[in-house]
């Protein structure tokens, strides 16, 4: 369909009398509204360089996919024109472009050859978030904080290993967190070997099970893990295969526990009665606070909401008291109110509504109410 376009743009431009020298030397053909006239011009050989750069910042999409997949763009094809328009990329830096530095010199700044090579690995340049999130890793993981510089040395070093070693750009798809928690548990040498001894599916699934086994867990309890960890990985050289398994039965028998364990009850499960008072004597049926007493009625306001408060870290603190966790809401609609947390000394920690989104400040000011109710208590 595009070549007959095409074919329908060039005899357009015939019978218009537009020899090739003339499409040369007048560029006004390039603000034409006809795509036929637009893609021919695209595939003209003769169509000089600043037309076609011109052409790259046309609002049709379809002509800029054109041009991304002609001869005169070698680099980048169709396939990454929706990540480079995401990410405001003028696409006329491709035409007549050769060098794969230049390019990624000016999409991230530098252009060193492992960037270069991973960048170029993904024909969609989805890989860019996985460079930004590499630059955050290794901001934090050996780099000044105060000054919050890049600690480039073992950027690169990192990416060089993981070229090296034949690493699949998806791995690289996960959250700042997870790859923080695996270069602080494994070192940056190790984490590179478990990230290119699988494939990128279980690679990332192994980092996630590491953050959600072994680096999760709060106090003693992730201090023996750890110890545990450095204990197993020594049994062997080829644990980076094998960690994925060590890991994910961990998981499942922790996982087994915790739903043959009786729900535990909250500590603020005791300020039931007045939080029942509260709500009776503040009837106005503008707002309700829902108090959950068990750590089953936990994770179900978290699921309900669609946010971390039924995590085993915060089913943990409202456990032993550390958090008191209220939940004002409309009647009849639940899903609408603010999730909030407090501390023992009644201090607002967070508030959130569904999925995390902003609360309602009529919500918020109705469960601090509420938690001043339990003062003393």
């Amino acid at each position: 369909r595009v070549a007959a376009r095409c074919r329908a743009g060039i005899r357009l431009l015939y019978r218009a009398g537009v020899s090739t020298d003339t499409v040369q030397k007048d560029a006004h053909l390039a603000d034409s509204t006809d795509p036929a006239v637009l893609i021919a011009l695209i595939n003209n050989p003769v169509t000089p360089t600043d037309t076609l750069k011109r052409l790259a910042r046309t609002p049709r999409i379809g002509v800029r996919k054109v041009l991304l997949d002609s001869e005169r763009c070698p680099l980048v094809s169709s396939v990454a024109e929706d990540r480079l328009a995401f990410e405001g990329v003028d696409i006329g830096m491709f035409v007549d472009e050769r060098s794969r530095r230049s390019i990624c010199r000016q999409i991230i700044g530098s252009a060193h050859r492992a960037e270069t090579e991973l960048l170029f690995s993904d024909p969609t340049f989805k890989v860019l978030d996985g460079l930004r999130t590499l630059h955050a890793l290794f901001t934090i993981h050996g780099g000044k904080q105060r000054e919050r510089k890049l600690n480039r040395h073992d950027y690169l070093r990192f990416l060089s290993d993981f070229n090296a070693r034949g690493g699949r750009r998806e791995v690289l798809d996960l959250p700042f967190i997870t790859l923080l928690s695996g270069i602080r548990l494994l070192g940056q040498d190790n984490l590179v070997r478990v990230m290119t001894s699988a494939e990128p599916a279980r690679a990332a699934r192994t980092l996630r099970l590491l953050e959600a086994v072994v680096a999760a867990p709060p106090g003693e309890e992730g201090q023996r893990q750890q110890e545990l960890l450095k204990r197993w990985m020594g049994r062997g050289a080829d644990w980076p295969a094998r960690l994925y398994g060590y890991l994910d039965r961990k998981y499942r028998r922790r996982a087994q526990k915790r739903r043959n364990r009786p729900p535990r009850a909250l500590f603020q499960s005791r300020f039931t009665p007045r939080i029942r008072a509260f709500n009776r004597d503040n009837g106005d049926r503008q707002a309700r606070i829902h108090l959950p007493r068990t750590e089953r009625e936990l994770r179900a306001l978290g699921a309900s909401m669609a946010n971390c408060i039924g995590s085993d870290h915060h089913v943990d603190k409202a456990v032993d008291g550390t958090h008191i966790i209220l939940h004002a809401h409309r009647p009849g609609a639940p899903r609408q109110g603010a999730t909030c947390q407090f501390n023992r000394g009644g201090h607002l920690l967070q508030a959130r509504g569904f999925a995390n989104s902003e609360a309602d400040e009529a919500l918020v000011r109705r469960a601090k109410q509420a938690m001043r109710s339990l003062s003393g208590a």
